[in-house]
């Protein structure tokens, strides 16, 4: 018997070619890896049911296709979505640049005004990161979207479920503080470096650099 969910969000999945974005999602959902896994075309589509704060939730996960002829098909469906994870290669310095062209496609044909991001540094399994923290420090800082970063291997599994419980709660948490005004945020790092806060985006602990 399937229950009604007390919330629907949808997310979607973007990035560049072969960042291992349906590497993420195949191990969030079914828990599996697939080493040579089959190149996305256009737009897949999968569906999970979760649990937060004694809620029942339903998620809708869109896995894009990361090559830039499929941009346009990929951007129509920024329109409805509450989350968005962003993925790049921690390997590959041209995934981590391409990022700011797709978090610019995301806002200039998503809808909704209040978006989480998630940023997803994928591959730490392989320890040869070419992209430095102070890369993406400076990326966080230049979004005008409060966002989470975490650095997830899809192979081993690390960090992969953390993804999806964190923005399910961001998004949660933000349907709770919509009486309170974005507009007064600010970015600041803790004296630890480790945690980015930002007026009620406070409760987001989830900056990890370390691959544990």
């Amino acid at each position: 018997m399937e229950y009604e969910p007390d919330f629907t969000y949808k997310i979607i999945v973007i990035g560049s070619y072969q960042t291992g974005k349906t590497s993420i999602v195949e191990k969030y959902i079914n828990d599996i890896f697939i080493e040579k896994q089959h190149t996305t075309i256009g737009v897949d589509f999968k569906v999970k049911m979760c649990e937060y704060d004694n809620k029942l939730i339903k998620i809708y996960i869109w896995d894009t296709a990361g090559q830039e002829r499929f941009m346009t098909i990929v951007s129509s469906y920024y329109r409805t979505i509450n989350g968005a994870i962003l993925v790049f290669d921690l390997n590959d310095k041209e995934s981590f640049n391409m990022l700011y062209i797709w978090m610019k496609k995301l806002e200039q044909n998503k809808n909704n005004k209040e978006i989480n991001v998630i940023l997803v540094g994928n591959k730490c399994d392989l320890h040869c990161d070419v992209v430095s923290e102070n890369d993406i420090l400076e990326f966080m800082e230049k979004s005008i979207y409060p966002i989470s970063y975490i650095k997830t291997s899809a192979k081993t599994g690390h960090n992969i479920n953390k993804i999806f419980d964190t923005i399910v709660q961001n998004m949660y948490e933000n349907n709770s503080q919509t009486n309170l005004k974005k507009s007064s945020d600010t970015f600041q790092l803790d004296n630890n470096n480790t945690n980015v806060t930002s007026g009620y985006w406070a409760y987001l602990k989830y900056l990890n650099f370390g691959c544990w």
